[in-house]
């Protein structure tokens, strides 16, 4: 009877293990199913301004990282970009690609003001970051995430909030 057991279990803990990766790689494509339209982004003091009173940005110019250094608030004392230069030219597509660590992510995060610069500027046709609406920066930012994420979960609705800009950074 123990031997049936410890059969049973031996055969079953494989598909346990896989459905429990699967069950864990899908919680953030539920929580983006299951949000409901709510400006996640709340009127306060972000870089000399609300995030509610500057006129929105022109996003269809070209995008300038200009001189950019930028630390992480948990390690102040190390750079995660040192005097970064880089320019995305509008009408063309721009990708990121570097090893792990090398700031494609913090390059992202910093466009989308998730965190003050260290030093230099981020400007879009021209424009400052600092002088733009946050929620419609951040309403018209598309992204694509690292984190992987089952397609096979991703139904038709989750294609449209991609379509019409209204995905969560934090879920793709």
């Amino acid at each position: 009877m123990i031997g049936r057991r410890i059969t049973f279990f031996s055969y079953i803990t494989p598909f346990l293990q896989a459905l429990e990766e699967a069950r864990s790689g899908l919680a953030p494509v539920f929580r983006l199913i299951d949000e409901r339209e709510t400006n996640d982004v709340k009127p306060k003091q972000i870089s000399g301004g609300s995030v509610d009173d500057h006129p929105p940005i022109d996003l269809n110019g070209d995008i300038q990282f200009e001189n950019i250094s930028f630390a992480y608030p948990t390690r102040p004392d190390i750079l995660a970009l040192r005097d970064l230069n880089l320019i995305a030219r509008a009408g063309e597509t721009t990708a990121l690609i570097g090893s792990s660590g090398s700031g494609k992510s913090t390059c992202l995060s910093l466009l989308l003001r998730y965190y003050e610069l260290s030093s230099g500027r981020i400007t879009i046709n021209g424009q400052s970051m600092t002088e733009c609406n946050l929620n419609e920066l951040r309403k018209n930012i598309g992204v694509v995430g690292q984190e992987p994420v089952s397609l096979l979960a991703l139904n038709s609705l989750s294609f449209v909030h991609i379509l019409i800009g209204s995905v969560c950074y934090d879920y793709l």
